[in-house]
């Protein structure tokens, strides 16, 4: 008797998992040419301005994996210009408070804080300090961002973008 336990139909079965980013992604070399191009300036130029960039397209497209794929390649562009740039994902179905964002932000980049104890924006700005003292650049991917603001609408966004437009005009004055 045979046992179909040991055959599978698939060479490869993590290739199914949703956390499984391939190296190359066949007929989406134009979408990540066009994110290069968008955050071109953080290798140029580190410190300088920041950029948004929205990614938008049906459920399976590929926006996930493109965005995180194109993560992993600016990390790897950036540690050979000798730059500390982190990409980070954060899924906002999953994270739907500022909060709980900014703590999977320390916690995918092992950030010695406390996990209690800040409001939203002690923590935003406690982690923009950190990333100035210690030289380090963030791309941050919001995944499902529209959970987040649905959740808590849009004063999230606004409190953020405001300390990194703080944070990026602290860097820029600091490297004059």
């Amino acid at each position: 008797m045979q046992n179909y336990a040991e055959h599978s139909v698939f060479k490869d079965e993590n290739r199914l998992s949703i956390e499984c980013v391939p190296q190359n992604l066949p007929h989406r070399e134009k979408e990540l040419g066009l994110l290069d191009l968008f955050f071109k300036s953080i290798l140029d130029r580190p410190g300088g301005m920041s950029q948004r960039v929205f990614i938008c397209g049906g459920i399976g497209v590929g926006k996930t994996v493109i965005s995180k794929l194109f993560g992993a390649h600016i990390e790897t562009r950036a540690q050979r210009k000798g730059i500390n740039l982190r990409y980070v994902h954060v899924n906002c179905r999953v994270n739907k408070s500022l909060f709980t964002v900014l703590q999977r932000v320390v916690d995918a980049l092992n950030i010695p804080f406390p996990s209690r104890g800040y409001s939203d924006e002690e923590l935003l700005h406690s982690l923009m300090k950190y990333f100035n003292d210690q030289n380090i650049y963030l791309i941050l991917a919001l995944d499902e961002l529209e959970s987040l603001i649905r959740e808590e609408g849009s004063e999230p966004l606004y409190i953020a973008s405001q300390d990194f437009k703080r944070s990026a005009s602290m860097s820029l004055r600091e490297s004059r």
